[in-house]
């Protein structure tokens, strides 16, 4: 039976047989015969019995609930479904008998319990932290797998180091859905060692690696907290491994992620991926009048309360707008979500006064080729000079370093220690050169920009290398989150390093000149190279009856949008499914258009699929990808035209 009730399975009542195909008008689908139409008619009952009180005015007796009648169908129902009229689930509060919706809601209650089979299904199937940390602990962990804190975060040891993971942060009043609250709870759960109330922890942030002075702050635990359903519980003792908790008194201190340790030389925990990239984005601000005074910093903080209760959302601090800053979304829908949410918190005084550009779309850069000849750049001071070479970083390399399974042996550069390991999975998984691979000085991942880029020392015998390797990894980080052709993120680039000219006097090779030179190097090896503009797509599932399939192609060709699959268009029997992507800047108003042609019969689900090149060369102003550059580099007040080589290379 259960086989019958899905794909294209028809019940005749009147022969009582089945059949493949719908070649009667009394046939019907299985699944809406045995399930839909009982949850309808259960549904109709109730709404009946509703207005049957509204006319009588009386509470009809369970007697008199089953002869039939305005609300006699309910009695038989209630008899069906094993559930007594008299039963305590069947009124509210004061007493009296539920009846509609709520009613409908009650009986399916009584009848199918939710909770008993949950906690049934968590306890068979949901491993206990002694088994599961023995596993956890190595995706989770970014440091060593045989320091002191991964072996007590594997054995579970409550005598271990202190080791929370954060992994969201909830409204205070312990409802997900809160908007207006303006303190958070930390919820996480404890790895290993234990944790009671008024303890000082150690609080790492996403950025934080042993020995930093960044995203490090030490604090008390102000209370410890079970969080059930709507309700905050706090707990008096400590708690110990495997416990879920939700943490007072440290959200100001932490955005989205954390870890909350003891042990001075713990590492962090890897931050969470999403399925969802913040692509679309707006520019918010305050009027003039608004952002006099006090009022000026509401903003700030209610921006901040939205990114912590959203781990989607992503915030930046505009360059262009004095008081603004950067709301990056991860679509129209979850935009105008945000911005309501945003209002309330800023409360009716300033709702009025915030000030939303216009949506735009977060782009990306990268090349395409080889760079025609060797960068070379000089210090401000004259006396310092490097020479490096790009190229398209591997696409295998790429995928598995930005995948959300990706290990910290190819992403954390900076702060693993194990450089032998990453040498050998370069080699063996990726055809580096050996030689290539002992001196990749780093492997910069950043999620959030959604870039991957590599640096290599190419050089040999060069002197002083090793002492201005951290200025050239900031003058290199800078160049990537802003790439030449229009200051977006820069990514997909190997960047290798053939030679440096370095003066011997340390006064002569500090920050202020090494750092810069390194950034104008990587700029000019990009326009060295053919590069190219990368926009990110939705992938999109239309569902709809045949009559609207014609609308929704309509709509596809409109917007650009390239249909991927058909396979599953009928399945469904009288609907149609089709998969398609479609670039996002071509996305605003395509539910709009979709409503008009379809006449309001489609629906479509969006979600982030890839990033994609714009058709064109970016160099060419009539080419569309060169349209593109030229509207983002007028947005951000640049020049129109892209620099030439000639404005960055040096000529010896």
């Amino acid at each position: 039976m259960m086989k019958k009730l899905w794909g294209d399975n028809f019940w005749d009542p009147k022969t009582k047989l089945w059949s493949r195909a719908k070649t009667l008008q009394r046939q019907v689908r299985g699944f809406n015969h045995f399930v839909l139409r009982p949850l309808n008619n259960l549904f109709k009952a109730c709404k009946d019995y509703e207005k049957h009180l509204e006319r009588q005015d009386v509470v009809v007796s369970s007697s008199e609930e089953g002869k039939g009648g305005g609300g006699g169908d309910i009695g038989k129902w209630m008899r069906r479904l094993g559930v007594s009229p008299n039963s305590a689930g069947l009124k509210n509060k004061k007493g009296d008998r539920l009846v509609g919706s709520r009613l409908f809601g009650a009986l399916m209650k009584g009848w199918m319990p939710a909770a008993e089979p949950m906690v049934k299904m968590i306890h068979q199937h949901v491993p206990s932290p002694l088994q599961a940390q023995k596993y956890r602990s190595e995706i989770l962990y970014a440091g060593p797998q045989d320091d002191a804190a991964s072996r007590a975060m594997r054995a579970c040891d409550p005598e271990g180091p202190l080791m929370v993971y954060i992994s969201k942060m909830l409204p205070a009043g312990g409802s997900s859905s809160s908007s207006s609250s303006s303190r958070f709870l930390a919820f996480g759960r404890v790895f290993s060692g234990t944790m009671k109330s008024g303890e000082q922890v150690r609080i790492l942030g996403d950025d934080y690696y042993p020995g930093a002075k960044h995203g490090l702050f030490v604090k008390p635990v102000s209370s410890i907290n079970h969080v059930m359903g709507p309700y905050v519980e706090a707990i008096s003792g400590r708690v110990g491994p495997g416990a879920v908790v939700a943490i007072a008194g440290i959200d100001r201190y932490l955005e989205k992620n954390a870890t909350l340790t003891t042990a001075k030389d713990a590492h962090t925990f890897v931050s969470l991926h999403h399925a969802v990239a913040p692509v679309v984005r707006v520019l918010v601000h305050l009027d003039k009048r608004a952002a006099r005074g006090a009022a000026g910093d509401r903003l700030p903080k209610a921006l901040r309360q939205l990114s912590q209760a959203d781990p989607l959302i992503k915030v930046i601090k505009s360059e262009e707008v004095a008081g603004g800053f950067i709301l990056c979304v991860g679509g129209i829908l979850h935009l105008d979500v945000s911005l309501n949410d945003l209002r309330e918190k800023l409360g009716p005084s300033l709702a009025d006064a915030l000030i939303v550009s216009q949506p735009t779309v977060s782009f990306r850069e990268t090349i395409a080729s080889e760079s025609r000849e060797t960068a070379v750049a000089k210090s401000a001071n004259k006396h310092n000079r490097i020479h490096a070479t790009a190229a398209p970083m591997d696409k295998g390399l790429l995928e598995a370093v930005c995948a959300p399974e990706s290990k910290s042996d190819l992403s954390d550069f900076s702060i693993s220690s194990d450089a032998k390991k990453r040498a050998r999975t370069l080699v063996s998984e990726f055809s580096f050169d050996p030689a290539t691979a002992k001196k990749v000085w780093a492997l910069h991942h950043n999620q959030q920009l959604s870039s991957c880029n590599m640096l290599v020392d190419g050089s040999r015998g060069s002197q002083y290398a090793n002492e201005i390797k951290e200025m050239v990894l900031d003058g290199f980080a800078e160049a990537c989150a802003k790439g030449i052709l229009c200051q977006e993120p820069l990514t997909g680039l190997q960047m290798t390093v053939e030679d440096f000219k370095i003066i011997a006097d340390s006064a002569h090779r500090n920050a202020r000149q090494i750092t810069p030179m390194a950034r104008q190097c990587v700029h000019t090896a990009q326009l060295l190279s053919d590069s190219r503009l990368l926009e990110p797509y939705f992938e999109l599932t239309l569902t709809g009856p045949k009559s609207a399939e014609k609308g929704i192609f309509t709509t596809l060709r409109q917007t650009h949008g390239q249909v991927v699959d058909q396979k599953g268009a009928c399945s469904a029997g009288d609907f149609v499914e089709i998969a398609a992507h479609l670039s996002v800047r071509n996305s605003f108003g395509f539910t709009k258009k979709l409503r008009e042609n379809t006449k309001g019969e489609a629906f479509v689900e969006m979600k982030f699929s890839h990033w994609d090149a714009v058709p064109g060369d970016p160099r060419d102003k009539q080419s569309e990808a060169g349209r593109v550059v030229l509207q983002i580099r007028k947005r951000k007040g640049l020049k129109p035209d892209i620099p030439h080589e000639s404005d960055y290379q040096v000529r010896l």
